[in-house]
C-alpha cells in the first residue's frame, strides 16, 4: 500500500512541478546554456564515477552501481524546496530546473545502464532478456541455486 501511495505522491509531484513550470517560464522555452548546465552535473558525473570506480578497483558492477549513485539525484526534494520557497515567475522559473534534471536523469542514467549491461558490466547476463533482467533479482545473493 505504501510503495503504491508512494509512486503515486511522486507522479502527482511531477504533474504539479510541470504544470507550474509551464504557467510562466516554461522549461521548453530555455536559452541553450540552461540545458547544457543542468544535463552537465548528471554525464559528467557519471563518467567521472565510473573512471573513478575503476582506478580503485571496483568489480565493473560495482562501478555501475558507484556511477548511478554519484549521478542520481532526488529531485522531488529540489522540487519541493523550489515551490514553497519561490512564488509566481520566480517558482515557474525554479521549479523547472529539477523537471528537466529528473528527465535528464531518466535518459541517461537509463541509457548508461542499457550500454553496461549489454557490454557484461552488470550482474545481469548480457543476453538475458529485458523482462527478465527488470523483474528477476540479479544480485548474488538472489542467484543463489538458479545456475
Amino acid at each position: 500500500f505504501f510503495n503504491a501511495l508512494g509512486q503515486l505522491s511522486g507522479v502527482a509531484l511531477i504533474a504539479v512541478a510541470f504544470l507550474v513550470s509551464s504557467r510562466d517560464e516554461p522549461v521548453w522555452d530555455k536559452h541553450a546554456g540552461f540545458y547544457v548546465a543542468v544535463a552537465l552535473p548528471c554525464l559528467v558525473g557519471l563518467a567521472l564515477s565510473t573512471v573513478l570506480a575503476a582506478a580503485a578497483s571496483l568489480t565493473k558492477p560495482a562501478r555501475a552501481t558507484v556511477a548511478v549513485e554519484c549521478a542520481y539525484q532526488n529531485p522531488g526534494i529540489a522540487t519541493v524546496v523550489a515551490l514553497s520557497m519561490f512564488d509566481g515567475d520566480k517558482a515557474s522559473r525554479a521549479v523547472g530546473v529539477p523537471l528537466y534534471y529528473g528527465f535528464i536523469e531518466a535518459v541517461f542514467i537509463g541509457l548508461y545502464l542499457v550500454g553496461m549491461w549489454k557490454a557484461g558490466w552488470l550482474l545481469a547476463p548480457p543476453d538475458a532478456s529485458v523482462h527478465s533482467v527488470l523483474l528477476w533479482n540479479w544480485q548474488e545473493k538472489g542467484r543463489e541455486g538458479v545456475e
